[in-house]
Order: C-alpha cells, then structure tokens, then sequence
C-alpha cells in the first residue's frame, strides 16, 4: 500500500508524537508547543525539556516500570513530568503517584 503523503499524521498516536516531538533537535518546538497549550495552567514559562531515558526500573521485584513521556523545568526552577492522555483513566490518579 502506498504512503499518502497529503494524509495528516495523528500526533496523538505515541510513536508519531515521539518522533516528533520526543527528538532533542526539535526541543524548541516541544517547549513552544507545551507553552502554547499550556499558558493558562502554568505559574511560569517552560523553558527546557529533558530528553533521554524516561524508564525508571523498578526497586523490587513486585514493582510496575514506570515509564515517563518528559520532563520539563519552567523559568521558576519547578520540574514537571509531562504526560500525554487520549483517554480518560479513572485509574490514573493512583498510577501516577511516584515516590
């Protein structure tokens, strides 16, 4: 089947956001972009983004990898874990509680 180069690509899709967002060449378009979307919930501008390993392994054995999308440090020196949902998680509260 051939590519259909006209046909949007769905950035809510991971691995597209990833590819295009997650590469440390295009940090200055993630940092406009999250600031853009993001002007009414921050106290303070994003000006860098953390690339690179985002898995944090486990301590013991009976605990979940946890996995983060990227981190983020504003003008203030406040880090933030920025994550991407497409969908409600009523479970996600408790998911996300990381020590």
């Amino acid at each position: 089947m051939p590519i259909d180069h006209n046909e949007p690509i769905d950035l809510m899709v991971d691995y597209a956001f990833k590819q295009w967002f997650g590469q440390a060449r295009n940090k200055d378009l993630l940092i406009s972009f999250l600031n853009a979307l993001l002007t009414n919930s921050l106290t303070s501008p994003i000006i860098s983004v953390q690339f690179g390993n985002t898995e944090q392994s486990p301590e013991y054995q009976e605990d979940k990898l946890s996995r983060m999308d990227v981190f983020v440090e504003t003008d203030q020196k406040e880090r933030i874990n920025m994550e991407m949902q497409v969908a409600h998680d009523y479970g996600l509260a408790k998911r996300t509680l990381y020590d």
